[in-house]
């Protein structure tokens, strides 16, 4: 017997099945791991899923729409045109599209339709801001100049002031032709006006809210449209939102804006048709650049209001209310119960009002400006009757 042959054959095989052996384990491993991984990310893919579910969404609105015809006659006798919706307790009671979103191509607005929304981002902005201040990345004490040194009276004026549009800072022109943040923001900058008279007075002044975003940028070293879209709308995982520059004409539910600048609120006519350049809509940043369809507005007021983008205490300080009257901060006017904002230009105007709860609230969106608005008296008075109604 050669036992050269049988040694080699008995140790040859023993190495050949380590080999595979060790390749087995790895594979193994590997296999463990991934679907670690798989089971981590969906388990946060349903932790964000839920965070949208648990508001209003297109396929909720689907299943639970029932058309009222209280509120139908309502926004008729105003001529409301655009999509209302209106929840009770985290139920659809209306919703509904009203007139034209292109009146030359024969397209009705629907409850699809996306508008404009104009001011109504500053709660947003607001909220991205308070996120940063909540992971200590920032303070609300912090002057603005400790980010623009260049603004007068700078010193004096912190980010709260600016929140609660207190710091007495306004400009009289926007950048028509800017086409970056930076643009924009140096513009602001190198035109912004500070009036001492007018500090710790509120005062609507847009460009608290443009200097803010720029805020967001520095600390974050991100654009303000990647933090949003990363803290907002993906998180929340909304369909039709986005920015106005980016192709907002090309959507396909989008509408056009159109002014009635007749005092006659009773005669519906589409013949001005507003315009808005890409520049103009790069110098509304953080203040006026997006869109949004009716669902995923609520959704995202509500979603705030639960506390589930930044935390209820973090809320708390963003809403605080007087107690005999509507005060702004962080975007919104905060009643005791209630809070509500709107915002209008380019033919669109936007007004929501939602319970502290964020489980009750209307929802007007609208592309057609007229000159003696209803939208907000009419927004009021169906939540009144929602709100109130058991």
């Amino acid at each position: 017997m050669n036992f050269k042959k049988l040694k080699g054959m008995t140790g040859k095989p023993n190495r050949q099945i380590r080999l595979p052996v060790l390749s087995v384990i790895i594979i193994i491993s590997v296999l463990i791991v991934t679907m670690i991984v798989i089971l981590i990310t969906q388990f946060t893919q349903k932790q964000i899923n839920r965070v949208s579910a648990d508001n209003v969404t297109m396929t909720t609105i689907k299943k639970s729409e029932k058309n009222n015809n209280k509120y139908a006659k309502l926004l008729h006798s105003v001529n409301f045109v655009g999509t209302a919706l209106v929840v009770k307790n985290n139920k659809v009671v209306y919703f509904e599209g009203n007139g034209y979103s292109n009146y030359q191509a024969g397209w009705t607005n629907n409850i699809k339709s996306i508008y404009q929304i104009n001011g109504v981002q500053n709660s947003m902005t607001a909220v991205l801001l308070m996120k940063l201040v909540q992971e200590h990345k920032a303070k609300l004490s912090d002057p603005i100049s400790k980010y623009y040194p260049k603004i007068v009276g700078g010193q004096n004026i912190t980010l709260l002031d600016m929140l609660q549009m207190r710091s007495g800072l306004s400009s009289r022109l926007a950048p028509q032709k800017s086409t970056t943040d930076n643009d924009v923001l140096n513009y602001y900058v190198d035109n912004i006006r500070y009036n001492t008279s007018e500090m710790d007075v509120w005062r609507y002044s847009e460009v608290n809210y443009n200097l803010l975003a720029g805020v967001i940028e520095k600390v974050t070293g991100k654009s303000y449209e990647d933090v949003f879209n990363t803290e907002i709308k993906n998180y929340l995982g909304l369909q039709q939102t986005g920015f106005i520059y980016d192709g907002f004409s090309k959507q396909k539910y989008s509408t056009i804006g159109y002014a009635n600048k007749s005092s006659d609120s009773h005669i519906v006519n589409y013949r001005n048709i507003q315009t808005r350049t890409k520049g103009q809509a790069y110098s509304a940043l953080g203040t006026g650049n997006i869109y949004m369809s009716a669902a995923d507005l609520y959704t995202v007021e509500s979603a705030i209001s639960r506390g589930k983008i930044i935390s209820k205490n973090s809320l708390a300080v963003l809403r605080q209310a007087d107690k005999n009257k509507p005060h702004y901060n962080g975007g919104v006017y905060s009643t005791r119960n209630t809070y509500y904002a709107g915002g209008g230009g380019y033919g669109y105007e936007t007004y929501f009002k939602m319970d502290k709860s964020g489980r009750t609230g209307v929802i007007l969106m609208s592309n057609y400006y007229q000159k003696n608005s209803p939208i907000e008296y009419v927004a009021n008075k169906l939540f009144s009757d929602v709100y109130h109604k058991k």
